[in-house]
C-alpha cells in the first residue's frame, strides 16, 4: 500500500450513537469521530426519540436517523468536499486557553 492509498475503514463505521447534541461514530479503522449535530441542518428539527433511532446503512458508509434522514460517514468525518462549511461558531476553553 502506497502512502497515498486510502484506507477503506476511514469512511466506514462500526457503530453510531447520537446523544448530548453529538454524533459519535466508531470507524472500522478503530478511530472515533464526534461531530456536533448543528453541522447537519437536516437533523435540526428532530426530537430526542427520532435522534435515538439511528442505524448504520450501506455497509457502514452512512447513517439513517429516524427512518427519514440519511447522512454519509464521509460527511460526518468532514471529508465530503460537497458539504457546506459550518456557519455556527462555538467558543470553547481548553486547559484555560480560549480558542476562537
Amino acid at each position: 500500500m502506497g502512502s497515498l492509498a486510502i484506507d477503506d475503514g476511514v469512511y466506514r463505521a462500526l457503530d453510531v450513537v447520537i446523544k448530548g447534541g453529538e454524533i459519535d461514530l466508531t470507524l472500522m479503522n478503530g478511530r472515533k469521530v464526534i461531530a456536533p449535530l448543528w453541522l447537519f441542518s437536516e437533523l435540526a428539527g428532530m426530537n430526542d426519540n427520532e435522534l435515538a433511532d439511528v442505524e448504520l446503512i450501506e455497509g457502514g458508509t452512512g447513517i439513517l436517523v429516524g427512518d427519514k434522514e440519511a447522512v454519509s460517514v464521509r460527511r460526518i468525518t468532514g471529508m465530503d468536499a460537497d458539504s457546506p462549511p459550518p456557519t455556527k461558531t462555538k467558543k470553547t476553553k481548553t486547559n484555560g486557553v480560549r480558542l476562537d
